[in-house]
C-alpha cells in the first residue's frame, strides 16, 4: 500500500492542518506579522492572506517559499503533521521513501505521456479540418468562378 493511501485525512483537512501549522509558527516561533512573514518568504502580503483564508492550494508555488521563511525543509514542517494522520503502527513500519517516489514519478509520467499523447491527436485532429476547410473553399471559389463565367456569357 502506498504511503499517500495510508493517510487518514481529507484534502481540505490537511490544508486546514498546514495553514494552521504555518501561522502557529510564524507567530510562536519566529514573532513575526504576516506582513514580515510574507516579505521573508518573497511573495505578497495579500497573495499569503489569500493562501490563509482559503483562496489559494496550499501545494502551490508558495508553499515551499513559506515553509523556507519558517527555516524548515518541507520534510521537517510535514513530519509532524502526518505523524498525527497515519494510521496506527505506520511509523514502525519499514517504509521505502524511494520506491514510493519512484511509483508517484512513474504514475506521473504515464499521465503525462497520455495528456501528450491527447495533445497530439487534437492538433493532428485540427490540422485535419484546417485542410478540409481549405479544400471546401477552393471548392467553393472554383464553383463561384464557374458561376461567373456561365453568366458572363
Amino acid at each position: 500500500m502506498a504511503l499517500t493511501e495510508r493517510i487518514i485525512s481529507t484534502p481540505n483537512e490537511i490544508d486546514r492542518l498546514i495553514k494552521a501549522r504555518i501561522e502557529e509558527l510564524r507567530k510562536k516561533e519566529k514573532g513575526l506579522t504576516q506582513e514580515k512573514f510574507a516579505q521573508r518568504a518573497g511573495i505578497p502580503l495579500s497573495t499569503y492572506t489569500d493562501f490563509l483564508s482559503g483562496g489559494r492550494n496550499v501545494f502551490n508555488k508558495h508553499f515551499p517559499a513559506l515553509v523556507d521563511a519558517l527555516g524548515l525543509s518541507v520534510e521537517q514542517f510535514l513530519a509532524p503533521l502526518l505523524a498525527d494522520r497515519m494510521t496506527p503502527g505506520i511509523l514502525s513500519e519499514s517504509i521505502d521513501y524511494k520506491a514510493e517516489l519512484r511509483t508517484l514519478t512513474k504514475e506521473y509520467e504515464q499521465r503525462l505521456a497520455e495528456k501528450n499523447e491527447t495533445i497530439r491527436l487534437l492538433e493532428r485532429t485540427v490540422s485535419e479540418l484546417k485542410d478540409h476547410i481549405k479544400t471546401q473553399k477552393e471548392m467553393i471559389a472554383m464553383l463561384m468562378r464557374e458561376e461567373n463565367e456561365e453568366h458572363s456569357f
